[in-house]
C-alpha cells in the first residue's frame, strides 16, 4: 500500500473523530436539553438515490438520497 493511501486513510480517520467529538459534545447537549419533546409518526420513502465514485481512493463512494413523506406529530405522551 502506498504512503499516499495510508495518509488519506489516516486523514479520514482523524476527520471522522473530530466530527464525532463535535457532534457528541457541542451539538447533542443542546438538542437533549430542550424543554419540549416531540413524538409522532413518520411515513417516508426514497424518491431518488444516487452513488458515485469519488476518485481519490479506490472504493471511495459518495451516496445521496432524497426522501418524501409525511410527519404526524402528536401532543401528549404515547
Amino acid at each position: 500500500m502506498s504512503t499516499r493511501i495510508k495518509e488519506a486513510k489516516l486523514n479520514r480517520c482523524a476527520l471522522f473523530r473530530v466530527v464525532l467529538l463535535l457532534v457528541s459534545f457541542v451539538l447533542l447537549p443542546g438538542v437533549s436539553a430542550a424543554d419540549e419533546k416531540t413524538t409522532g409518526c413518520v411515513i417516508a420513502h426514497f424518491t431518488k438515490t444516487e452513488t458515485m465514485e469519488v476518485g481519490d481512493v479506490p472504493g471511495h463512494v459518495l451516496g445521496v438520497a432524497q426522501q418524501a413523506g409525511l410527519m404526524f406529530p402528536s401532543t401528549g405522551e404515547i
